[in-house]
């Protein structure tokens, strides 16, 4: 908990958002995806925490815990604090635009975000904490594209912010760019 901070912060307010998201809890209501204007400016990232069953939950807390640990653990709590942001609000915002929808939620986006922001950071400042395995990076873009075709929705029987993962993984690695930029480093040979 304490080399972890922000994770340990993030999966906390996960655990909450699921109990919120399995009782009928006007909170909850709160706390789904909502337009700015109406100066509920938390409705932006709120809807990250909000998790519709344990499979949901653990699933998430898996690849946050461990995507999320390397970067805190290189980049430091605040360079994570303000990935998850960035890449949970554009997320959100996403799939509220793709789909006009304001019932979602999932650490999913987030988690597609550090995906790809540690694929390209590594590719352009390797550090070994940041590395990635192919087969891992791989995997996941097939499932996210296994998922955006609609039929693990039909198998089981709910939705899936597919929007929601395509744009945590561009703005992922549009970050990882900029990042990886800015270390210094400009190996994009072997990037794909």
């Amino acid at each position: 908990v304490y080399e972890y901070p922000v994770v340990s912060l993030l999966v906390f307010l996960s655990l909450v958002g699921c109990l919120l998201g399995t009782s009928d809890h006007s909170l909850f209501s709160a706390l789904t995806f909502g337009r700015p204007q109406e100066g509920e400016y938390w409705r932006l990232i709120t809807p990250m925490f909000l998790h519709f069953g344990i499979t949901h939950l653990v699933f998430n807390m898996f690849w946050l815990a461990f995507l999320g640990s390397k970067i805190e653990r290189q980049g430091g709590s605040i360079h994570l604090c303000v990935l998850v942001l960035v890449v949970g609000i554009a997320s959100n915002l996403g799939q509220y635009l793709w789909t006009g929808l304001t019932h979602f939620g999932g650490m999913s986006g987030v988690v597609y975000g550090l995906l790809g922001y540690l694929w390209i950071c590594y590719k352009l400042a390797p550090k070994e904490v940041y590395f990635i395995p192919a087969e891992l990076f791989w995997f996941m873009i097939g499932w996210l594209l296994l998922c955006a075709t609609g039929f693990i929705e039909i198998l089981l029987g709910m939705g899936i912010a597919n929007a929601a993962h395509v744009f945590g993984v561009l703005v992922g690695i549009i970050l990882g760019f900029i990042f990886g930029l800015l270390e210094g480093r400009t190996n994009l040979k072997g990037l794909f």
